[in-house]
């Protein structure tokens, strides 16, 4: 797919629709014009010398894994160069209660659902130990 094509296909607003950044860089919510429906598109700026830290590496490792309900997968995974370098363009799936903090700010969880997430989330943690994956930027 070449840039044109991705920036077709997938539309979004850089100001509007960012969701969040982290250690691989920013979040922003998409419409997928193809299969008419929101996705999440993670863009990380692809550092030189540094191939094993690339995001479309951690995509294609997430790729080889088994599905399990408390990690989200990537679609694909694509590159495209820019003036200011070369960028690293992920699509996930959406999710529209947002991150764990942004449900938390909507509305109160109970204890016993609190409970749940945490056993959820430490499920996700666990199974990808056991694939020999060690999460290093947890966030809410």
């Amino acid at each position: 797919m070449t840039h044109e094509e991705f920036k077709t296909r997938y539309t979004y607003h850089p100001d509007a629709d960012r969701l969040g950044e982290g250690g691989f860089g920013e979040v922003f919510k998409a419409y997928d014009t193809v299969r008419h429906r929101q996705v999440a598109i993670k863009i990380s700026k692809v550092k030189p010398n540094m191939e094993s830290l690339r995001l479309k590496k951690e995509v294609e490792m997430v790729k080889r894994l088994p599905e399990h309900p408390n990690i989200a997968y990537y679609e694909d995974c694509y590159t495209f160069r820019e003036m200011s370098g070369e960028y690293d363009f992920g699509i996930l799936q959406y999710y529209e209660e947002g991150n764990l903090l942004q449900l938390l700010k909507k509305r109160a969880l109970t204890p016993d659902q609190k409970v749940s997430v945490l056993k959820q989330i430490l499920a996700g943690v666990e199974f990808l130990h056991s694939h020999n994956i060690i999460h290093r930027d947890l966030k809410p």
